[in-house]
């Protein structure tokens, strides 16, 4: 698993560059009171947040018999706990946006592995397994926070070409044909992102190549419901 800690300077210059306003801070999700205090410093008791984006997430590569429980562990504990963590901390400012007339949603990161198993993919079971999990809890983020009128969506991109992807592309020829064969670029994966949050969609699934398992998924959950 790799946990990325880099100082968020440049990200926060790029916005500044184009004209936004942006602060920058960095956090372990996993710790929620550290998250709570990050969250007060930027926000104090009477800021608002319009959209939260919460993008943590990771895995050990391996099928069941060759993960280790603290491995699985650590990958349920960052991609779920991370996300409920970020939901608590970020409700408050997403409620007074609301409360304010503003609009008022949670994008969360998921994976194509959220809708299934994805064939064309190494097995990564503690990997898949937290990203499915978010499935469930973007669904029930929807019911509970729906009265409020705070949205949730899960994002399900497949390959994406970051700048890390790229990088492991220049040094395998697997990589490099499977980001030539599936990859998206960033900016069509940003593109839907923002489509998706601003229309309300439950699941925001970028890349049409992940069609095939989810019909095939869902076939034989209604097969097996007939059949039984």
């Amino acid at each position: 698993m790799v946990i990325d800690v880099n100082d968020p300077a440049e990200t926060v210059d790029l916005i500044t560059s184009s004209g936004g306003r942006a602060r920058g801070a960095t956090c372990d999700v996993r710790d929620e009171p550290a998250l709570q205090a990050v969250v007060a410093e930027l926000f104090g008791d009477d800021g608002v947040v319009n959209i939260v984006c919460a993008n943590a997430g990771g895995g050990t590569l391996g099928k069941i018999d060759a993960v280790s429980s603290d491995d699985f562990r650590d990958s349920l504990d960052l991609t779920v706990m991370g996300t409920v963590h970020t939901v608590h901390a970020f409700l408050p400012a997403l409620r007074r946006a609301r409360s304010a007339g503003g609009m008022s949603a949670f994008l969360v990161t998921g994976s194509e592995h959220s809708l299934g198993v994805p064939p064309h993919v190494a097995p990564m079971t503690a990997y898949t397994t937290a990203k499915h999990a978010l499935l469930g809890l973007v669904a029930c983020m929807r019911r509970d926070l729906g009265d409020d009128g705070i949205s949730a969506s899960l994002l399900c991109p497949g390959y994406v070409r970051t700048e890390r992807l790229r990088a492991y592309a220049e040094a395998s020829d697997v990589m490099a044909e499977t980001l030539a064969t599936y990859g998206q670029d960033v900016e069509d994966v940003a593109r839907r992102a923002f489509d998706g949050v601003t229309k309300g969609c439950p699941v925001i699934p970028t890349n049409v190549l992940s069609r095939g398992f989810v019909i095939e998924l869902h076939g034989e959950i209604l097969r097996a419901m007939d059949e039984l």
